[in-house]
């Protein structure tokens, strides 16, 4: 069952094992490390294009005002299924103010729906995400670490089909560096040997580097609002360009040299 701890909820899957503590351990990210989020809302961002386009409205100037009504509902809403319906309602009032049009509510119905369909369809996995996790379950104690809304969290896990590799799954309202520090303390994870996996330099790199970790970025298409501005990162990062690759990319450098809190050149 789920258990509130410090603004953790953490899901414990019944895998059965002892880990000693401190545990050299691994927290992957989820969207779009694990499996691919990024394309439904490409799909349904350009589903809203072609709803507003066969309206007679610019399709270039509703992208522009869709994109900055969506990082600005980011801070309201948070990654939830609310913010993207809220985000289309207020780029598709502007748009019509700004061209003159009356706003059509059957329109802004069908934006809606489609707007919404991106939380209804499974997310796919990332190619060989379980030959990685089966390859490091071994070795490695393995935490998912997810942010955005629980609902629509716990769904994708359990569509995903790979919470049985995972020793606990944790899910925040968003990652910051006393996330990742409570997830070391309540899993006894041994940093010196303990890694973050993910797609964002600014979620999933800096601020498990600030609280001790080594990072691991795995290159991936991601939204406008992941590229912002991370801050100054202490130490260098590894850098993938697929997930697959992970385990004998850490091989290698489990092989090396004694480890460096900066990390190896990316």
């Amino acid at each position: 069952m789920p258990a509130e701890e410090a603004n953790l909820e953490i899901l414990r899957p019944r895998s059965g094992r002892r880990r000693p503590s401190p545990a050299p351990t691994i927290i992957f990210d989820a969207d779009d490390t694990l499996w691919v989020t990024q394309w439904l809302y490409d799909q349904a961002e350009q589903e809203t294009r072609l709803i507003v386009e066969a309206a007679g409205l610019d399709g270039n100037r509703w992208d522009e005002i869709f994109q900055e009504h969506d990082r600005k509902n980011v801070a309201r809403f948070g990654f939830g299924p609310g913010r993207i319906p809220t985000s289309v309602v207020a780029a598709y009032t502007q748009l019509c103010e700004e061209s003159g049009t009356t706003v059509r509510i059957d329109i802004l119905g069908e934006l809606i729906r489609s707007a919404s369909s991106m939380f209804r369809r499974k997310a796919p996995l990332v190619g060989g995400v379980q030959d990685v996790l089966e390859a490091l379950r071994p070795d490695y104690q393995l935490v998912l670490l997810t942010k955005g809304d629980p609902r629509l969290q716990r769904k994708r896990i359990k569509e995903s089909g790979l919470a049985r590799y995972f020793d606990a799954i944790v899910i925040v309202p968003d990652k910051n560096p006393d996330v990742f520090s409570k997830v070391c303390t309540e899993f006894g994870a041994d940093l010196s040997r303990s890694w973050s996996v993910g797609n964002s330099l600014p979620s999933d790199i800096a601020p498990a580097m600030r609280a001790g970790l080594r990072g691991v970025l795995v290159e991936a298409n991601s939204w406008n609002y992941e590229k912002r501005d991370s801050g100054i990162i202490p130490g260098k990062f590894e850098k993938l360009e697929r997930l697959r690759d992970l385990p004998q990319l850490l091989a290698r450098i489990a092989k090396g040299p004694m480890f460096r809190h900066e990390g190896l050149a990316s």
